[in-house]
């Protein structure tokens, strides 16, 4: 069973899951705060 089959005998939509942890990293890690920086994630 590959992660396809898997996603979708959980119901889950690969492309909205994707876009939901690209939505909460922008807001987690905004690019103005972390462009050009050397501070660690954690940091910012």
């Amino acid at each position: 069973m590959d992660l396809f089959d898997s996603a979708d005998h959980l119901g889950i939509d690969l492309l909205e899951a994707m876009e939901e942890k690209l939505e909460r990293d922008r807001e987690k890690y905004p690019l103005e705060k972390a462009k050009d920086g050397s501070e660690k994630c954690d940091e910012l």
